[in-house]
């Protein structure tokens, strides 16, 4: 259906915009004035959703962030409103922002004061050291403890070795004997009757 003549749109304002906005046609279709009416919705939805807030603070995505740069070209209103939403935010970080108490200053630079400005009583560290004297000899020390492990260690090695070679002796000496056998009853059988 075509539409002759001029046709007014309006809507009220959100807070934060001044005045109300109309568009006029001289001449359109159904098409043409529901698309003017439908970019009035999204651009009143693109504010309610907060991605004005998510741009201002950093947080929307670089295809969001497009698209609302496009649509602050296009649309003076959105500048208006990108425009409240940065002044209150900065309002609420830095005018009422509560300041930290003074002695946290002066504790957190407490560290880099070099300067001794106090004539006062010398305080006393609140660390204590651990005295390592320098060993004069070439030997090294070791605590008793493990001077003993040490000495038990090698022993049970030694003890060890011995047991291995006198049994690998005595396996010797058992496969010597189980040959000589096996010899004579070699010889045993083949020696005539």
């Amino acid at each position: 259906m075509l539409l002759h003549g001029t046709l007014q749109i309006s809507y009220s304002s959100p807070p934060g915009f001044a005045g109300t906005t109309g568009v006029s046609l001289i001449t359109g279709s159904d098409d043409c004035i529901q698309k003017i009416f439908q970019q009035q919705l999204n651009l009143q939805e693109y504010i309610d959703n907060g991605m004005v807030e998510s741009y201002v603070l950093g947080l929307a995505t670089p295809e969001e962030s497009k698209e609302l740069e496009r649509l602050l070209k296009e649309h003076p209103e959105l500048r208006t409103e990108l425009n409240t939403v940065e002044h209150t935010i900065q309002k609420l970080w830095l005018e009422e922002a509560v300041p930290p108490p003074m002695e946290l200053r002066e504790r957190a630079l407490q560290p880099f004061n070099w300067a001794d400005t106090n004539a006062g009583p010398e305080k006393k560290p609140n660390y204590t050291f651990i005295n390592i004297q320098h060993n004069q000899s070439n030997y090294m020390t070791v605590h008793k403890i493990w001077k003993w492990i040490f000495v038990i260690a090698f022993l049970l090695f030694k003890f060890c070795l011995f047991l291995a070679i006198y049994f690998y002796f005595k396996y010797r000496q058992v496969e010597d004997r189980q040959q000589e056998r096996e010899k004579i009853r070699l010889e045993q059988q083949s020696a005539p009757r």
